[in-house]
């Protein structure tokens, strides 16, 4: 996953696993060739938020422990587009999350909570639905 708010649509579409990544940094946003990566568990019924802060430890970890293989240029590049048809691909923008955010109460109970752990991030506006031409935000 590349661009924004990646955290919030893996728990949305039910990823089972996540990662993080050292990259060659190119023009386009997240494109570059992997250096290195470390892929984990999404815990059950995480926030998006335990994700975000899952996701920075693994990422220090990382780092960490291949700084010196980076400084040494010990590392083979491994193009994002050899990974695609394994992973598949997704890209989002940062207004996408408006999506993930607007709750439909005609979704069943378990659709709503994952989009509400998905979305409600501090201090970000928080996930909300549409009654009667009023917004109404989900407090956690």
């Amino acid at each position: 996953m590349r661009g924004c708010n990646q955290f919030s649509f893996a728990i949305a579409q039910q990823y089972r696993n996540f990662g993080t990544t050292l990259h060659r940094l190119e023009t386009s946003v997240d494109g570059g060739a992997i250096l290195f990566e470390r892929r984990f568990p999404i815990p059950d019924n995480c926030w998006v938020y335990d994700l975000y802060q899952l996701t920075l430890k693994h990422s220090v970890e990382l780092f960490q422990a291949h700084i010196g293989d980076i400084l040494e240029g010990n590392y083979t590049l491994t193009p994002q587009e050899s990974l695609h048809a394994a992973r598949g691909t997704a890209y989002h923008h940062r207004e996408d999350i408006e999506s993930l955010k607007k709750i439909d109460l005609n979704w069943d109970k378990e659709k709503i909570e994952r989009h509400i752990r998905a979305t409600f991030f501090p201090p970000f506006e928080p996930p909300y639905c549409i009654i009667e031409g009023k917004k109404f935000y989900f407090n956690a």
